[in-house]
């Protein structure tokens, strides 16, 4: 199949979707042409859309949604075992990086586990 018929395929499930009021829908895009070859970009763009996706439920920001609530990912198979890794490592150490330090002196990091 062509690659503009995927896209067009994939929009207009993307417009159904948006037009159910319950669900919300995050996504990450990644400039893979300004990063380095050893540049994960797997890992890097799960890392992030599992910490946007943790802030936003953590501050009740999805339409309707509080915070005690929790979510669910779904996405495809594409390497199941290295995202499971991934999720499992992020529920233990998850460095944010943090402008301030706690001493007020240059940049540091803050762990933040993910919890929903």
């Amino acid at each position: 199949m062509e690659k503009h018929i995927r896209l067009a395929i994939l929009r207009n499930v993307l417009d159904e979707l948006a037009k159910i009021s319950f669900i919300s829908i995050t996504n990450v895009v990644v400039d893979k042409r300004r990063k380095p070859s050893t540049y994960d970009v797997f890992v890097n763009a799960w890392q992030v859309l599992f910490q946007r996706f943790e802030n936003t439920m953590n501050y009740g920001n999805f339409p309707g949604s509080h915070r005690s609530d929790f979510g669910i990912v779904i996405n495809d198979n594409t390497d199941g075992m290295k995202l499971q890794k991934l999720v499992r490592k992020m529920a233990v150490y998850n460095p944010i990086p943090h402008t301030v330090s706690l001493y007020g002196m240059g940049s540091g990091y803050r762990i933040l586990p993910i919890r929903r």
